[in-house]
């Protein structure tokens, strides 16, 4: 079995697995999930100390990536055959669209804010400051420990299907 991406460095390309995986789909995933992660983890530790200018380069082509693979993955969903498939897909949606509007909230708050900090603005509802590079460093934390919980729940659904596809009679 050879991996789409040839150069991979996932532990199930290199001889610890990657052939004994008997759904080559699933095994093509989790090396693609592998490779995403490491780039993740690799992409935030060399931005931390990054010039901003160099920062906001990588967010606008971060967004566009964003974009092209949220394309590719509703493309793809019409080759579909699982309804269960199109519930989930709506249900990311419904997950980003909410993350759309709490970033425009939080945008629309810290104006508010220097708004009424410069007097510019007589009343407004302003709610108590919270520090808002806190506020997105909690934010991202929570966004971590939620694709960790998604990552979880991928795993656990992709066991149920390896163990659907043993206790399949051999005829089917």
């Amino acid at each position: 079995m050879i991996c789409i991406n040839e150069d991979c460095e996932c532990p199930l390309y290199k001889g610890k697995g990657w052939d004994k995986m008997t759904n080559e789909l699933l095994a093509v995933k989790l090396c693609e999930l592998d490779r995403r992660g490491g780039k993740l983890h690799g992409r935030l530790l060399e931005m931390e100390h990054a010039p901003q200018e160099v920062l906001q380069q990588e967010i606008e082509a971060l967004r566009r990536e964003c974009t092209e693979n949220e394309q590719m993955l509703r493309n793809n969903l019409r080759f579909s055959r699982a309804p269960s498939v199109a519930v989930l897909y709506q249900a990311y949606i419904e997950v980003e669209e909410v993350l759309d509007r709490l970033r425009k909230q939080m945008e629309q708050e810290r104006e508010e804010n220097k708004a009424a900090q410069s007097g510019e603005l007589k009343e407004a509802s302003v709610r108590p400051e919270i520090d808002p590079v806190e506020e997105k460093l909690l934010l991202a934390e929570y966004a971590i420990d939620f694709a960790m919980q998604a990552a979880d729940r991928a795993l656990l659904i992709s066991m149920e299907a390896v163990q659907a596809e043993g206790r399949k009679p051999e005829a089917q």
